[in-house]
């Protein structure tokens, strides 16, 4: 997959701009394709790519959330941190022991509400007491 190719081999600067730039198109292209695909928006596959990456680190050696953190160019650690547990609903301990597999099948999770339909914003409630969640927004 190029997309996520192009974010794995420059992870620290990893924007859509820098991904449509390294795969040598327009900066719109990687949103046309996906809408085209009923996937992902852009910029929440390019989180995803970025914490896939993020948890092949976890689980393959014992570099820190911290370290891993300024590499990949977060503004901090907790950043980062918040970033996982939104998304994967883990702790970076918990992806260290449960491995990648856990956060592709968070993702899997993630990409088949959004074939399903789901773009990320609850429809509203029957119940007006009901707040509606909302799932991280990319970024």
């Amino acid at each position: 997959v190029p997309f996520a190719d192009a974010v794995v081999r420059n992870p620290s600067h990893a924007s859509l701009a820098a991904v449509a730039k390294h795969l040598n198109v327009h900066r719109q292209t990687p949103n046309n394709w996906c809408r085209k695909e009923r996937y992902l928006r852009a910029e929440e596959l390019l989180v995803w790519c970025r914490l896939l990456l993020v948890a092949t680190l976890l689980e393959l050696t014992t570099r820190t959330l911290d370290s891993l953190a300024l590499e990949l160019d977060y503004a901090s650690a907790t950043s980062l941190r918040n970033q996982l547990k939104s998304y994967t609903g883990m702790t970076a301990t918990q992806i260290r022991a449960a491995g990648l597999a856990a956060v592709i099948d968070a993702f899997r999770g993630r990409i088949a509400q959004r074939r399903a339909g789901f773009s990320g914003i609850a429809d509203p409630p029957a119940d007006p007491s009901v707040i509606p969640i909302r799932l991280p927004s990319a970024g």
